[in-house]
């Protein structure tokens, strides 16, 4: 997911000198659930209402392991507010709107988007479709509609073949911009933005901290599914 934040993160403009918390905050999101039983982030069936509470403690959780952390404090506001709402009615601080930090209100987004996607012990995955359609749905209430729009601007074809490239054959941002040039998409980015390593050892797509730097020391590898499950 951390690909698929960074992505909407450049689109809208957020400062390079801000990506590593993001991407450092995407990969820890769910830290939290290290404190949550296995029988219940496992269960395949329906989540008791005693269960949905033990769940919503991980943001808290996940800020209080990290957010102490020098290198990782940038990082702890988006693991605290990855869950908020932008009606409000999100937890754990039920924060509304523009008061839920930017790179949070995106990977709210994301994270659903790849829920959706993605199968899950209870349920098969959703199409592209069904995916984007409810996130339109939810446009102003669960997300910022801002991100909303940034979201369906981008083609379907950009988000398959990210999942595919982190899924299959991880390769250097330099590839990967290639292939996108002359697509007309996106029109900021280019072939020379692209870094010698990747920001957070996982992947080296489309994030860009040092457009001068070579790709033939890359050390992208493959992210590898984790055993938390629950949204």
């Amino acid at each position: 997911m951390s690909e698929y934040t960074l992505l909407i993160a450049r689109f809208l403009g957020i400062p390079r000198t801000e990506l590593v918390d993001i991407a450092r905050g995407s990969l820890l999101h769910d830290i939290g659930k290290i404190g949550i039983s296995d029988n219940i982030l496992l269960k395949p069936a329906k989540l008791t209402e005693d269960e949905w509470t033990e769940i919503r403690k991980h943001p808290e959780i996940g800020y209080s392991i990290i957010n102490k952390i020098d290198f990782l404090a940038g990082a702890a506001e988006m693991v605290l507010q990855h869950h908020e709402r932008f009606d409000g009615t999100g937890y754990p601080q039920k924060l509304k709107g523009k008061q839920i930090l930017l790179p949070a209100r995106i990977f709210a987004l994301v994270d659903t988007f790849d829920a959706m996607t993605s199968d899950r012990p209870y349920r098969k995955a959703l199409t592209y479709q069904d995916a984007r359609n409810e996130i339109s749905r939810c446009c102003g209430t669960q997300f910022d509609p801002e991100i909303v729009k940034c979201f369906l601007d981008i083609p379907e074809e950009v988000w398959t073949e990210i999942k595919a490239l982190v899924k299959y054959r991880p390769r250097s941002c330099k590839t990967y911009c290639s292939s996108r040039k002359g697509t007309g998409w996106p029109s900021s980015f280019t072939e020379t933005q692209t870094t010698s390593a990747c920001v957070t050892r996982t992947s080296c797509l489309l994030i860009c901290l040092n457009p001068s730097a070579s790709t033939s020391t890359c050390t992208a590898t493959e992210v590898r599914p984790s055993r938390i499950t629950r949204a």
